[in-house]
């Protein structure tokens, strides 16, 4: 049998992976979207979603809190 060694998480990084996301981490990575690139995968560019930061921030934090 084969063994391998694979790091593992410690308890921090275990409970930073389990915290709920934050608007303010969502409004992050809108803002970081590259521009004057291709729409996204669904179809949108990185200026709309910028534009409608706000709204979208809402609307994925209501997505990710249905679990």
């Amino acid at each position: 049998p084969e063994y391998h060694n694979l790091p593992k998480l410690n308890n921090e990084e275990i409970r930073n992976l389990d915290r709920p996301i934050t608007s303010k981490e969502i409004e992050g990575i809108i803002n970081n979207l590259p521009t004057k690139k291709n729409p996204r995968p669904y179809g949108f560019t990185s200026e709309f979603n910028q534009t409608f930061k706000e709204e979208l921030t809402l609307i994925i934090l209501k997505f990710l809190s249905q679990n």
